[in-house]
C-alpha cells in the first residue's frame, strides 16, 4: 500500500471520528444562536454594525479612529444595501473617535435613512453631535441624542413608524 493511499484513509478516518464527536457534543441550539448573532454583525476596518431590528442598526466606530468621508459614504451604502428605506441608525459613542471635517459634512446627507439617535456617554460628546447637526447642509438631519439606549432605540422606533 502506498503513502499516500494509507495518509487518505487515515485523513477520512480521523475526520469522520471528528465528525462524530462533533455532532455528539455540539449544542446545535448553541450553534444557531452563534451563527445568528454572526449574520447579524458586519465588521469594517473601523467599526462593526449591529443590526438590532428589522429596520434599525447601531453603528459602534472603534477607540482612535478619525472618521473620514469615505468611512461614512462606505458605511452609508452598506446601510443602504442591507435596509430597504426608510431606516434608522444609533451611533454609539461610547469609544473615543473623531470625525474629519469631511466626514461631518457626509452625515445626515443620506435620505433613505430617516433618523439618527445617537447614544453619547459624556456631555462632550453631545455637544458634538449637537454642533454638527447644526452646520448648515444638516437642517433637515433627523437627530437626536440620547444617554440612554433604550430611549434611543424606542425614538427610533416611533420615528419610523410616523
Amino acid at each position: 500500500m502506498s503513502n499516500s493511499l494509507i495518509f487518505t484513509r487515515y485523513l477520512e478516518k480521523n475526520t469522520q471520528v471528528f465528525r462524530i464527536s462533533a455532532d455528539k457534543y455540539t449544542n446545535p441550539k448553541k450553534f444557531r444562536l452563534i451563527r445568528r448573532r454572526m449574520e447579524n454583525r458586519l465588521d469594517l476596518p473601523y467599526a462593526q454594525i449591529l443590526l438590532l431590528r428589522p429596520h434599525i442598526a447601531e453603528l459602534v466606530i472603534f477607540d482612535g479612529v478619525e472618521l473620514t468621508a469615505e468611512m461614512v459614504r462606505e458605511y452609508q451604502l452598506i446601510l443602504r444595501e442591507r435596509f430597504s428605506s426608510p431606516f434608522g441608525l444609533l451611533i454609539n459613542k461610547g469609544n473615543h473617535y473623531t470625525y474629519s471635517f469631511d466626514a461631518q459634512m457626509e452625515l445626515g446627507l443620506d435620505k433613505t435613512m430617516k433618523a439618527t439617535a445617537v447614544l453619547v456617554e459624556r456631555e462632550s460628546s453631545e455637544l458634538i453631535m449637537r454642533s454638527i447637526k447644526n452646520l448648515p447642509d444638516h437642517t433637515e438631519w433627523n437627530m437626536n441624542v440620547f444617554y440612554e439606549r433604550e430611549h434611543a432605540i424606542a425614538w427610533l422606533e416611533k420615528q419610523l413608524q410616523d
